[in-house]
C-alpha cells in the first residue's frame, strides 16, 4: 500500500525509462538502464533491458 500520487509518479518515471530503453535498443542493443538506491548502491530500484522491465522494486520484484 502506498500513496496513490507517489505510485502514479513512479509509474510515469518507469514508463519514461522504458521509452528511453526502447529508443536506444537498435543503436545500443543489450545495454541496461539501472536505477540504484541512492542510500545503498548495492540495491537496485529499477532494471530495464531493451525496453523490458527486468526488475521494479515497486512491483515486488516480479519480472513484467
Amino acid at each position: 500500500m502506498g500513496d496513490p500520487q507517489a505510485i502514479e509518479i513512479w509509474e510515469s518515471f518507469v514508463e519514461a525509462f522504458v521509452g528511453t530503453s526502447n529508443a536506444m535498443k537498435d543503436t545500443l542493443p543489450d545495454y541496461y538502464i539501472v536505477l540504484f538506491n541512492p542510500y545503498n548502491t548495492k540495491n537496485w530500484l529499477l532494471l530495464i533491458l531493451n525496453g523490458v522491465i527486468l526488475y521494479d522494486f515497486a512491483s515486488k520484484g516480479q519480472t513484467q
